[in-house]
């Protein structure tokens, strides 16, 4: 192998942990070590683990450093992977290999987990082989420890052979300092940076950097600023370079852009989240200045609107953005609520406190129609394998907060003010101003914003048309809060599902995979004659509120969608004796069968005599296949004719002709929507669904960092694919904050971290708990979802007027082409992250508003 060493770990085939996909395979190869080799396939074709079970007991807490070399032949892309966090360690390189002999290729140095694995994905056309990954322990010295521990400054990091170079721009009239250190070992032999610095006056010099720790002060000055430094590597043999820039951030320091040159093969050249933290706020503070340059005024802070469909940063000035007064221009229907942000953009360093509030131009004004005012907080993301608004550590917009009084703490960075503005039930259609008034703590009028309001002529449903399934995860409740008793936890219960209905959401209280640690809502008791019998008293507390009180499309049956895998080992009450006792039946037993039986015809009696036999549901099994999948649907179906059945995640090569029949109602992932089976399946009076959760990652999602009109966006391509509900597996998945909660320290004394399911950022929640008040707050993801449901009703509305309005010609052919038109909103699909389709969106559903008005109007009274 490439490198050498006697504590050196090499894997082989049938030494360590392989898993193979779509084309990868184990072949037989006379040129191979052991006369075997991994033949690569397509599209991630292998799962080449590190961490085989010899290593894992060398874990201690600290997970060591190793080289990694891999010895291979051939074309194809190689990359290492961070089991369990959707993370590339190293992203893919392309191999441009010898076909028929063997490569040593070294893919770097790397702090190695329990799940880490080399991923493969083949070249069209192309053979490939890998034969041994072979690990050299290769940990950091004192040197790179002292270094890695200042990564929160700007930081450079060179790992690698070849000529590696990166440039600095900069804007700095006080002298810049930095600390270096190179290790040189039998690693990195003579180890040698460059480093040329370039001032305004047209000034250059060249210093270098060498093995150890190397201390560097550049002059700069008012008079001679540093414009730019480039750093570079000799390219004659390996070396590490960490290099700490030691200035803050202000006016005499600003790191305004950081280029890194691609350097060959899988050397390494990159920079620090602390830098890309320095150059924002350098940048934030040199755009602010062009902002507010025209300014005369000793204003504090200027208000800017903007959009409910952008993510704003801390630290960014948007493009679009003026220093001229410029308002808000909204329409909503009744029983409606839209979203618009006012971004605070601080004109000064100090902190200051402002007081926000909003008038009525004119009154009266209908009483049914209300503004709230949240902040719009921030929650930490880590960069991911799949595409993001920024793909490096950043603080994202997400969780609104409640403002005390009307007051605003104004910090050096942005802060979004989240405004809703909702017409209730009653609210006289017209025309409305108003406007948004900040104030200092001495009452000075900082900024104003004018806002119009149009309420159209027409109402939105209480109930939606379009269906929802959300889950509303009870071992999270329970665990933050540490609940034990269905009184506490039904009070933060309570709270989530009047949030979730308030955004259109129909809950589904469940379990998910703990129900031997969290018991069902129900009691099950064993009578004397061998049968079962079941109380959903306090169950039907939370399906009484969520389906009628707050209106809601449906509800599942079960407790979670994988509980029939345990309601064979449930507890249970002896009616006789009152004696507890735990069940042990296997799924395919007959007892299995007639327990199963007797829970689903009580469960549906229960529906009938509360009136909710309606929405009923049956979620069985959640992404399974196979026989067991299969007994499931045909079972509940045969106990319970007239209960809809719902499959999601399914593999239809998998099913039984029995299965198929018995399922109502079909829920694929989003990208594996089949229009031709949808509409073969609606034909036959079934519903079809689709779903999202931590996939598609390339997709419209509800991730954190995806841009907001994303999530709006969802919804618009529900519609254009007529998809009957949408279901999503959590609104308040919170297993890291609940975890650090018992540690002692939990959000908001801390950052909260995106990414709670650890593949994706934001995926399992849009609600944030509160230990300090047991509150649950909102988001911007669940406010903008919202907004998209809500135009699910103005295409329901249209498309219901355009049925009945066979006479009016001139109307059917503008509602047809705007029909047509609002197809384009999402074109971009494939480019979720970043898409922004938000002003086409937003003219397609005014000019739906007004054409729904505008036939309101001409219909008969009490037609709306």
């Amino acid at each position: 192998m490439l490198l050498s060493s006697e504590a050196a770990i090499v894997l082989r085939e049938n030494n360590s942990r392989i898993e193979l996909y779509r084309g990868g395979s184990i072949v037989d190869d006379p040129t191979a070590v052991d006369g075997t080799a991994v033949q690569v396939g397509r599209d991630w074709s292998i799962g080449w683990y590190l961490m085989p079970q010899s290593m894992d007991s060398r874990q201690s807490d600290e997970p060591e450093w190793y080289d990694v070399t891999v010895r291979c032949r051939g074309t194809f892309d190689l990359g290492l992977y961070r089991g369990g966090s959707s993370t590339f360690l190293t992203g893919y390189h392309q191999l441009v290999l010898p076909a028929e002999q063997w490569s040593d290729i070294f893919i770097g140095r790397f702090q190695l987990l329990p799940g880490d694995y080399l991923t493969a994905d083949g070249v069209a056309g192309e053979a490939a082989f890998m034969d041994e990954v072979e690990l050299v322990p290769h940990p950091l010295d004192a040197g790179e420890r002292e270094l890695l521990a200042m990564e929160d400054c700007p930081t450079l990091t060179f790992d690698g052979s070849g000529t590696m170079t990166s440039e600095w721009l900069l804007c700095a009239s006080e002298p810049v300092r930095w600390l270096a250190y190179l290790p040189q070992d039998t690693f990195c032999l003579a180890p040698h940076v460059t480093v040329r610095a370039f001032w305004n006056s047209g000034r250059t010099a060249e210093y270098h950097w060498y093995g150890g720790r190397n201390e560097l002060e550049i002059p700069a000055s008012p008079s001679d600023r540093l414009e730019k430094l480039q750093f570079s590597s000799s390219g004659d043999g390996r070396m590490i370079l960490r290099a700490v820039c030691l200035n803050e951030i202000n006016d005499r320091f600003l790191l305004t852009d950081v280029q890194l040159e691609s350097p060959s093969g899988f050397d390494t050249a990159a920079v620090s989240a602390g830098t890309y933290s320095a150059r924002d706020r350098s940048r934030f503070r040199l755009d602010r200045m062009n902002l507010f340059a025209d300014q005369e005024d000793d204003a504090v802070v200027a208000a800017v609107p903007e959009s409910a469909m952008h993510k704003i940063f801390q630290y960014e000035i948007g493009d679009n953005w003026s220093d001229e007064p410029i308002g808000f221009d909204i329409a909503l229907a009744r029983n409606e609520a839209e979203h618009v942000q006012m971004v605070l953009v601080p004109r000064g360093e100090k902190p200051v406190e402002l007081r926000i509030s909003f008038y009525w131009d004119s009154l009266p004004v209908p009483e049914e129609l209300n503004w709230h005012v949240d902040e719009v907080g921030y929650v930490v993301a880590r960069p991911k394998a799949y595409r993001q608004l920024r793909q490096h550590v950043d603080y994202y917009p997400d969780p609104l907060l409640p403002l005390a009084d009307g007051v605003v703490r104004l910090k050096n960075c942005n802060i979004p003010l989240w405004l809703t503005v909702t017409a209730g039930e009653g609210t006289q259609a017209g025309r409305y101003a108003g406007r948004f008034i900040v104030e200092d703590a001495e009452g000075r009028r900082q900024a104003e914003i004018p806002v119009a309001v149009r309420v159209f002529d027409f109402d939105l449903p209480k109930k939606s048309s379009f269906r929802t399934c959300f889950f509303l995860h009870r071992p999270s409740v329970n665990d933050f809060f540490g609940i034990a008793d269905w009184a506490a936890e039904r009070e933060i219960d309570e709270k989530i599902i009047r949030l979730a209905a308030e955004n259109r959401l129909t809950l589904m209280p469940m379990l998910e995979h703990v129900p031997q640690r969290i018991a069902p809502l129900w009691d099950a008791y064993l009578e004397a004659d061998g049968s079962y019998s079941f109380d959903f008293r306090r169950e039907n507390e939370l399906t009484r509120l969520i389906i009628d009180e707050l209106h809601g499309s449906g509800w599942n049956i079960e407790p979670s969608p994988t509980f029939a895998q345990y309601l064979g080992y449930i507890e249970v009450t002896e009616r006789v004796s009152g004696q507890k006792i735990k069940l042990n039946f296997h799924q395919s037993s007959p007892e299995f069968a007639a327990l199963y039986r007797d829970f689903l015809q009580a469960a549906w009696q229960n529906a009938i005599e509360n009136h909710w036999e309606q929405t009923a549901y049956h979620y069985i099994w959640d992404e399974w296949k196979g026989d067991a999948w299969n007994q499931l649907y045909c079972q509940s179906k045969e106990f319970v004719p007239g209960l809809k059945t719902m499959a999601v995640g399914y593999s239809l090569g998998e099913m039984t002709p029995e299965t198929k029949a018995a399922i109502d109602i079909w829920v694929p992932l989003s990208p594996a929507y089949q229009e031709e089976f949808a509409r073969q399946q609606r034909q036959l009076g079934k519903e079809v669904w689709a779903y999202v959760c931590v996939s598609p990652k390339d997709r419209y999602n509800l991730f954190i960092d995806h841009q907001a009109f994303g999530h709006r966006a969802l919804c618009w391509w529900l519609k254009e694919h007529d998809v009957d509900g949408l279901l999503y597996w959590g609104v308040n998945y919170w297993a890291l904050a609940a975890e650090e909660r018992q540690q002692g320290a939990v959000w908001p004394d801390i950052d909260w971290q995106a990414n709670q399911f650890v593949d994706a950022n934001g995926d399992g929640y849009l609600m944030y708990p509160d230990y300090r008040t047991d509150e649950i707050y909102g988001s911007q993801r669940l406010a903008v979802l919202r907004d998209g449901l809500e135009d699910l009703e103005y295409f329901h509305l249209l498309e219901r007027l355009l049925a009945e309005a066979k006479n009016d010609s001139d109307w059917r052919c503008r509602a047809e082409v705007l029909l047509e038109n609002c197809k384009q909103v999402t074109v971009g699909e494939h480019a979720a992250a970043v898409d922004d389709q938000s002003t086409l969106l937003e003219q397609c559903r005014r000019s739906m508003g007004e054409l729904i008005e505008e036939r309101f109007r001409l219909n008969e009274p009490g037609a709306n």
